[in-house]
């Protein structure tokens, strides 16, 4: 879809309007001076935020880890590979 073209005047003059054509799917170029300042596009949730909002994506429980789970300490010299290797055998 082409963006359709503003002035920063109609912007500021008529930002209900604006958020409408937003709304509507319309990407928008405010220009300012004839020149374009600012794109403006239409707000699209990703997948997972849209999961969240319809409640099918709920957060993680620490009851839910499993029995194994061991946090590392933040400094160690435990091999990270090695520690991820147990985590993802544990998992399965």
């Amino acid at each position: 879809m082409t963006a359709a073209i503003i002035t920063i005047r109609e912007l500021n003059q008529n930002t209900s309007s604006v958020i409408e054509r937003l709304r509507d799917g319309i990407p928008l170029v405010v220009t300012k001076d004839g020149r374009p300042r600012a794109r403006l596009i239409p707000y699209a949730p990703d997948d997972i935020e849209t999961m969240r909002i319809e409640g099918r994506l709920q957060p993680a429980r620490a009851d839910t880890l499993p029995s194994s789970f061991e946090p590392l300490p933040a400094s160690c010299d435990t091999d990270i590979d090695a520690a991820i290797g147990r985590a993802d055998r544990d998992w399965l």
